[in-house]
């Protein structure tokens, strides 16, 4: 079992590029594999694709989310959700314990919060 901070830290590595504190976990060119889409047209959401377990945002405004293209995450079961923007070097893990959560939209109102409080 993994705490938010293990998932995190995984996920800056992710976000590094294979790296983390200075030591090669993975190679760039696996992250880009994990990272683009392998399902073309059979993902059906508009403007998202799907890679080696993430979502994966390719046109924002066709998916109308926040974020940049390359942006990659998923959720879980009882609402935790997670993502990372390597562009921008967010980082986001949102965890929850809920079930059911119908309608629970808390990612989707957070991560626009986050890209308003990036300053570059």
């Amino acid at each position: 079992m993994a705490s938010a901070g293990d998932y995190g830290r995984f996920l800056q590595m992710l976000a590094n590029g294979g790296t983390l504190n200075g030591a090669r976990v993975l190679g760039p060119r696996t992250i880009q594999l994990m990272t683009s889409d392998h399902l073309d047209s059979i993902y059906s959401t508009r403007g998202l694709g799907f890679g080696l377990g993430f979502e994966i945002l390719e046109d924002p405004g066709k998916a109308a989310q926040f974020g940049n293209p390359g942006r990659f995450g998923w959720g879980g079961a009882y609402a935790s959700n997670y993502w990372v923007d390597p562009k921008d070097g967010i980082v986001c893990v949102f965890m929850t314990q809920l079930l059911p959560n119908p309608g629970l939209d808390l990612p989707e109102r957070l991560r626009p919060l986050i890209y308003q409080a990036v300053l570059k």
